[in-house]
């Protein structure tokens, strides 16, 4: 996320905010409920609105009145959170604002008040114009972002100009006829003067995004002008007077017609009174001040909003002082005294133009401190353009500035081209002045341009030119994303050299940044690495590393894990012995896996939801499923303390697919404690769940029956078949699919009960339809050599070849399959084979995987 679309998330008090979703129709049947919700709003508590409206809904004896008017105020709540959000969640807000007011309107049942419906709809295209119009002040390079809101802003013109003119008619026949569930005469007479309000607004917004098109923004002023003017020459007193006369100055302002601009805001001030909103008084403030600004009068405008402050429209009356202006007003005096610095810096005051910079950067931060939003993000880009300018020169400013702004607007190459000539530059500067610190940022903004394009081979360049610098704040994280390019160049070109440059990168970082947390992601990346060559010793050293306080805590511990997991399986593959090596994961996994429990069965932490229930990671459900299963398959198994591991995670996990698995294993866990009318009410429920979650069901089990003991084997089984006869039972209503699937678990079953025979030769079958699937292949030829007969050994060598001619030579899965054909053949006693297969095994992939895979065959 960038750092704009931050800012973002948190807009302040924009005017467009008051003039979108704050100033309804105020004629409503439930005054009470509306003003609730609106101050909800106003406090951003969306949710509440949101969940208390869909709860409302839901109640049946509702009538037509009263569910409209609900669907009006949810719709209106997802608008105003949208300007709270950013990116495709503000998108989905603005959706859903939309889609609830047209699907309302376009049921069978007649609409109450149907013209409030349609103004929101117009309203929520403004609103985004609004915010196109708000984000496009922070990217003005961004000329989509700009088409956007002109095309929203048309729609909501078009919108409000056929309920103008519709409510202009009836306004015009002047009937005092009230009908139920429709717009009273007054109710609608003030609609009409509020859409012709919006109009005027719209034609604002629609000029302000045309800026740069210079016909179509006077077309579009003058189109404003004509709306406003009427409307501000209203009652005095009233708030659409006020907000019209505003509207039109800022109109005046930007035509260029600056002294009836004046005239404007002199007659709101001459109304102004104790009573007249803060708001108001406030955007008369900002827009007289914008007003000095553009006829050049900084110094003017500086005194004038002194006085406003100690005796004018700001205070009236001592009661009535202002302690904290809105973030909108404190970013106008921040761009007054702006102006002030720069005419004391032409004047050569260095002096005052000292005083003035120092006070600026304290009100800059306070602003970001006191706000963070968009205002502030506003006076962040103001504040940083002129210190550039005083740092490096107009030119070097302009250049750099240009860059920023392009920087996630333009296309890549655009973009990098702007860098590349703000470097340029830069690079002919003195290093005095901060030139080094602005060449570190401006090669690193270039450096992840080059990644984001995919230039990945030109992005480690980069990247490694920064890290091999003079240490400097972002060493280590420019180390991190040189180690990362090469990572993806080794994803894309697999070759030992490329696999090298990565590791040597990762292990490099490591011991020059230890005390850093990116080392402990470097630590994560080369364990994943080191654990894809299977060289898990290494890599479980490697994920131990990471600390609790990192983000990666969680996903180093699963791949430690996984990592114990796969080593117990390969002893166990080659017939060595496992006691060892799942007593030493057991003892390093457990503490990890408690602290999990004890956490999560602490008290809720502060600030929570009440009864908020608790859920824990996609990796801690890893951890705990993992390490129940390897406390299931040890000899003997701790059922009791796999259970409780698995109870936990059922309770507390929400991914779908670990979910799944901790129950299929807590199934064996509470056979195995001979809980056995609670392990078949839980396949009862996983039944009820469809044959998919059942073969998965049946897939676990068979693995882990597998290994389990013989009393435990038989009770296992004996769930096996009543899961699998479930689905025999309704074979015809199965896919074809899940039929295969079926068998191939009935072929585990089989094997897993001591039936290997009727196991192989359901396998057999699979494998006739599935002639290269390498998991079958590999199974069936497992089972073969496990039965430790001539036969079978001859059965599982064809089953090897086969599988061995499905992978890719040299991989570490066909050396794997390679070496189990020398296994069967030295077993068959076919030894001038064995020995022939061996040597050019050796003469073709002398590295042989790796270590691991190395002491395999040295071990033939």
């Amino acid at each position: 996320m960038t750092p704009t679309t931050k800012f973002l998330r948190r807009v302040g008090w924009l005017a467009a905010v008051t003039l979108v979703v704050v100033s309804w129709p105020s004629a409503r049947a439930d005054d009470a409920t509306a003003r609730f919700y609106e101050q909800l709003r106003q406090r951003q508590l969306f949710g509440l609105v949101e969940s208390d409206c869909l709860r409302r809904l839901e109640t049946p004896s509702l009538n037509e009145r009263q569910r409209s008017e609900l669907v009006l105020e949810l719709s209106r709540t997802y608008a105003a959170h949208a300007w709270h959000t950013a990116g495709a969640e503000q998108d989905d807000l603005w959706q859903r604002a939309s889609r609830l007011i047209v699907e309302h309107l376009t049921r069978p049942t007649a609409t109450p008040r149907r013209e409030l419906f349609e103004t929101q709809l117009a309203l929520i295209e403004l609103g985004r114009a609004e915010m196109s119009l708000a984000q496009s002040e922070l990217r003005p390079e961004d000329r989509e972002l700009r088409q956007r809101g002109l095309k929203a802003v048309e729609i909501a013109i078009e919108q409000f100009g056929v309920l103008e003119k519709l409510l202009g008619q009836q306004v015009r026949q002047n009937s005092v006829v009230t009908v139920p569930d429709k717009l009273s005469p007054f109710e609608r007479r003030t609609l009409w003067q509020q859409i012709r309000f919006r109009l005027g607004v719209a034609r604002l917004t629609q000029a302000k995004l045309a800026a740069d098109i210079p016909a179509d923004r006077s077309t579009a002023l003058l189109a404003a002008d004509e709306w406003l003017l009427p409307l501000a020459q209203g009652a005095n007193n009233e708030r659409l007077t006020w907000e019209s006369q505003l509207a039109l100055a800022e109109v005046a302002r930007w035509r260029g017609d600056l002294d009836r601009a004046a005239k404007l805001l002199s007659a709101f001030e001459k109304t102004v009174a104790e009573d007249t909103p803060l708001e108001l008084r406030e955007r008369f403030v900002i827009e007289r001040l914008r007003g000095m600004l553009t006829a050049r009068q900084s110094a003017e405008a500086a005194s004038w909003l002194i006085e406003q402050r100690r005796s004018g429209v700001l205070k009236l009356g001592d009661a009535k002082a202002v302690a904290v202006a809105s973030p909108e007003l404190a970013y106008g005096q921040i761009v007054v005294e702006l102006a002030v610095w720069q005419l004391a810096a032409e004047r050569g005051d260095a002096k005052l133009a000292g005083e003035l910079w120092d006070r600026l950067t304290f009100e800059v931060e306070q602003l970001r401190r006191d706000d963070g939003g968009y205002w502030a993000a506003r006076a962040q880009l103001d504040w940083r353009r002129e210190r550039d300018v005083q740092q490096f020169g107009r030119e070097l400013a302009g250049l750099v500035q240009k860059a920023r702004s392009g920087f996630s607007t333009l296309s890549s190459d655009e973009a990098i081209g702007r860098f590349d000539a703000a470097i340029a530059v830069a690079t002919t500067r003195p290093p005095e002045g901060g030139t080094t610190n602005l060449l570190l940022e401006l090669r690193d903004s270039r450096a992840t341009l080059l990644f984001q394009a995919k230039r990945f081979e030109d992005a480690a360049a980069a990247f490694r030119e920064l890290a091999e610098a003079s240490r400097h704040d972002r060493s280590a994280a420019t180390h991190l994303l040189w180690a990362f390019c090469l990572g993806k160049q080794f994803e894309n070109e697999s070759t030992d050299e490329r696999r090298a440059e990565f590791v040597a990168s990762l292990r490099s970082l490591r011991e020059r940044y230890s005390d850093l947390p990116e080392a402990a992601e470097a630590a994560w990346l080369l364990g994943q690495t080191l654990e894809r060559q299977q060289q898990f010793s290494e890599a479980i050293g490697l994920f131990a590393t990471v600390l609790e306080s990192h983000v990666r805590h969680d996903e180093a511990w699963a791949g430690v894990t996984r990592c114990h997991e796969q080593q117990v399986s390969r002893l166990r593959r080659d017939a060595k012995p496992t006691a060892e090596a799942e007593a030493a994961a057991i003892r390093q996994l457990l503490p990890v896996a408690t602290a999990v429990l004890e956490t999560f069965g602490s008290a809720q932490p502060r600030g929570s939801e009440p009864h908020a229930e608790r859920e824990i990671t996609k990796p801690q459900t890893e951890l705990l499923v993992r390490l129940a299963r390897l406390l299931l398959e040890q000899q003997p198994a701790d059922d009791k303390a796999a259970d409780r591991l698995l109870e936990f995670a059922v309770a507390h996990s929400r991914d779908r697919e670990w979910l799944k698995l901790a129950k299929q294993l807590r199934v064996v866990s509470l056979a195995g404690q001979r809980r056995i009318d609670e392990a078949e009410r839980l396949i009862e429920s996983l039944e009820a769940a469809g044959p998919d979650e059942l073969l998965t069901l049946l897939d676990g089990l068979t693995a882990v029956a597998t290994r389990s003991d013989v009393g435990t084997q038989r009770l296992v089984a004996e769930l096996q078949l009543r899961a699998s006869q479930s689905l025999s039972d309704a074979v015809a209503k199965l896919t074809e699919p899940q039929r295969l699937h079926l068998m191939r678990a009935r072929a585990e079953a089989l094997a897993a009960t001591g039936q290997p025979t009727k196991a192989i030769a359901i396998y057999q079958q699979l494998i006739e339809k599935s002639p290269r699937d390498a998991k079958l292949l590999r199974m069936a030829a497992e089972l073969c050599e496990s039965l430790d007969s001539k036969e079978a050994t001859q059965q599982a060598k064809t089953f090897w070849r086969r599988l061995e001619g499905s992978l890719k030579a040299g991989g570490l899965e066909w050396l794997d399959a390679r070496w189990h054909v020398i296994r069967c053949c030295r077993r068959l006693g076919e030894q001038a084979e064995a020995d022939k297969l061996l040597k050019v095994t050796k003469l073709l992939y002398p590295d042989l995987g790796g270590e691991a895979m190395r002491a395999r065959f040295d071990e033939l």
